[in-house]
């Protein structure tokens, strides 16, 4: 589709335009899109939280943005955060855009507190055999067998 303005280059920006009167979509090119303004105000917004929220380094494990950008690593859980303005730039040209538009893992409620009470037992039972409390150890281990049961019943 060629652009509405020019009519000479293809169409990359579709700008739709809300009036009183109604909507109208207008495809334009790149270069009438910077010349109307569209463009360029978008890509300076952008780029304005961009610096605004940018921290170059990692306050907590020293990480640069230029090391991670290497070793597509991060150091540490803050580094996310740190970097965040920069890495939506990234998605974006890795998947087209910066947020997951994917199917998520869903699991069931009850799983999920099952595994959460498998972890805490287990805890409680390590340490009640470790402080020699078999009797305590044998009703731990049985609350655990019937977690498990349960679990595989509901195929996890």
């Amino acid at each position: 589709m060629k652009c509405d303005r020019c009519g000479k280059k293809e169409a990359e920006i579709n700008f739709v335009e809300v009036t009183k009167d109604g909507t109208r979509i207008i495809h334009l090119c790149k270069d009438c899109a910077r010349e109307m303004g569209i463009l360029k105000s978008h890509i300076d917004e952008e780029k304005k939280e961009i610096d605004e929220n940018f921290i170059p380094q990692c306050p907590v494990c020293g990480l640069t943005f230029e090391e991670f950008e290497d070793t597509h690593l991060f150091g540490c859980v803050t580094c996310y955060t740190a970097f965040r303005p920069k890495l939506y730039t990234i998605f974006k040209k890795i998947q087209g855009s910066a947020y997951y538009k994917g199917t998520g893992i869903t699991q069931n409620e009850r799983i999920l507190t099952i595994k959460k009470n498998l972890r805490i037992l287990r805890k409680k039972l390590e340490q009640y055999v470790e402080d020699e409390k078999y009797e305590d150890a044998i009703k731990i281990r049985n609350k655990i067998e019937k977690f498990e049961k349960e679990l595989k019943a509901n195929g996890s």
